[in-house]
């Protein structure tokens, strides 16, 4: 159960943060370079959880 909140809490933030890129992005707003390299570093972390 522990396995399938970190993923749903580390796909959520990523659906998070590309949505909130992309509304900054539309409404044509300053500060969305920051988030898509957010978006970068998250996308290349490699998550591991140990099953006990």
């Amino acid at each position: 159960m522990k396995e399938i909140i970190i993923f749903l809490l580390y796909f959520l933030t990523i659906f998070a943060i590309s949505g909130m890129a992309t509304f900054l992005m539309y409404q044509k707003l300053d500060g969305w370079g920051w988030l898509i390299f957010i978006l970068v570093l998250l996308l290349n972390v490699k998550i591991s959880v140990k099953q006990e």
